[in-house]
């Protein structure tokens, strides 16, 4: 029984842990991404990024990152059912990538919208141009 306790206890521990290894992989990607787009911007004639105007899944087409700036455009690594999201202003200006962060007790968790718009329901991170 004593075995079967601290077994209960291992996993729950770990459990944590393997969520804080998550965050912080999604953290990552979505600064992978602002990099990628930073490029994608300073190539374009247009000094815009690709518009979005509402918040769609930040993929390779949605995004304009093709392989000359982003190997792969890296997705959530556990939660298919919120995806990265990508949103632009109407002109192209200003954008943010979005994801959700499992521990709701993250200190990076953001409430306030960024400057690209409006933040998708149910998520609570972001970053956005500089």
């Amino acid at each position: 029984a004593i075995i079967g306790i601290l077994a209960a206890m291992a996993l729950v521990a770990l459990g944590g842990t393997r969520a804080k290894a998550r965050a912080a992989n999604r953290k990552s990607d979505l600064h992978s991404i602002k990099s990628a787009l930073e490029v994608y911007y300073s190539d374009q004639k247009s000094n815009k990024y690709l518009v979005q105007a509402s918040a769609i899944a930040a993929t390779a087409t949605n995004t304009g990152l093709v392989a000359s700036y982003i190997k792969k455009v890296p997705t959530d690594p556990n939660n298919t059912t919120s995806p990265y999201m990508y949103l632009t202003n109407a002109g192209g200006t200003d954008y943010a990538i979005f994801c959700v962060l499992e521990n709701v007790n993250d200190g990076d968790i953001k409430t306030a919208a960024p400057t690209a718009g409006a933040m998708p329901t149910g998520y609570n991170y972001w970053v956005e141009n500089d």
